[in-house]
């Protein structure tokens, strides 16, 4: 009998972001192993076959993520066909929690920007739920782990059980397709979308506070509107601090194209407030030989990245410490990540969870 598994996400076609990359990574090896597979994402047009959309979601902004669950519901019948299912959000998982075979993957703790209010309890709730409830749980940093109650440090027990059937399997990058250039970038480089959580104004108010030390500089940012009220703040902050000849949005980027940034560019920035696990995009620049500097928030301090505080003072700090030594950094930081965070890593780890949960359902 041929297997079928389901991915439940809330986006994924067209790829944009790091979490649509990671299933899409998913999808491909799984595909490669024999599995039959299909995915249920947020509505859209010019779907591919395999791609199941949940009915049009009420435009109400923000919001639209917390809706899918009512759809779930209703698609339970044709849910139940599949053989696996692979929720990408542990709040996914709760409409579902019937299913005889699940894998939630966390990709990243969603709750820490207000973890004590309201919303940020019941976020808890809903990935403490899945956690505990799941057939298998894949979280893909260490801080998620220990706000579910975890003895884990930064770092520790990557590509193992941590309890059984609880996994921690860090993002992962491709270093074949994403390699250094030869050329020394001078350009710093944002790939963020913009989000308040994603810190993009802080990668600015370090820039104005460095842009007479690197006068050959850019500050690059790249990433779609996530928020527009938080894109027309940072729009309008670039304009008082007189640096549009300096910072320049360059929008969504198709991630097949990112190796060409990554190729031009001398520090890669990484500002996240919350809500972050192990960054895609950090290990896309390290792989490429970018030095990466990040905030330790989440998932961030599981990786190679040099560490600053969540403000523009120490974020400058760094990046001007950094500079001089920015091929250097960005060789030590390749080697890491290929010794650490390779994709066959990533890949050997999701086989043996899908068919160890495949055959624990039985």
């Amino acid at each position: 009998m041929r297997i079928k598994i389901a991915h439940i996400t809330y986006s994924y076609f067209p790829i944009k972001g790091g979490a649509d990359v990671y299933l899409d990574n998913l999808f491909k090896l799984l595909k490669e192993e024999g599995y039959e597979q299909e995915i249920f994402q947020k509505w859209g047009r010019n779907l591919p076959p395999h791609i199941h959309s949940y009915p049009p979601l009420p435009k109400i902004r923000g919001h639209d993520f917390w809706l899918v669950p009512f759809c779930l519901s209703l698609l339970s019948p044709l849910i139940a066909k599949y053989n696996l299912l692979l929720i990408h959000y542990s709040p996914y998982f709760l409409p579902l929690r019937w299913h005889r075979r699940t894998i939630v993957i966390s990709h990243g703790v969603t709750w820490d920007d207000y973890p004590k209010s309201r919303a940020g309890k019941i976020k808890k709730w809903l990935a403490k739920f899945a956690f505990e409830k799941s057939t298998s749980f894949v979280a893909n940093d260490s801080f998620f782990l220990r706000e579910m109650g975890i003895n884990i440090s930064p770092g520790e027990k990557m590509f193992s059980q941590v309890l059984p059937s609880r996994w921690f399997i860090p993002n992962c990058v491709d270093t074949s397709l994403f390699s250094p250039s030869e050329e020394e970038g001078t350009d710093i480089i944002v790939p963020r979308n913009l989000y308040f959580s994603r810190g993009v104004h802080l990668a600015i108010d370090a820039f104005k506070n460095i842009r007479k030390d690197l006068p050959s500089s850019r500050l690059l940012i790249i990433g779609g509107v996530g928020d527009p009220d938080y894109a027309l703040r940072l729009y309008r902050k670039v304009r008082e601090l007189e640096l549009e000849d300096k910072v320049y949005f360059l929008g969504h980027i198709k991630w097949e194209k990112m190796r060409e940034i990554y190729g031009k560019a001398g520090i890669c920035l990484i500002p996240s407030l919350f809500g972050e696990g192990t960054s895609l995009s950090a290990l896309e620049a390290m792989a490429s030989g970018v030095a990466t500097i990040s905030t330790p928030t989440g998932g961030l301090a599981d990786l190679p990245t040099i560490k600053c505080q969540p403000n523009p003072d120490s974020l400058a700090e760094k990046i001007l410490e950094v500079y001089p030594k920015r091929k250097e950094i960005g060789r030590w930081q390749r080697e890491e990540v290929s010794l650490n965070f390779s994709l066959n890593l990533w890949r050997q780890a999701w086989l043996t969870v899908v068919k160890s949960t495949l055959k624990g359902g039985e």
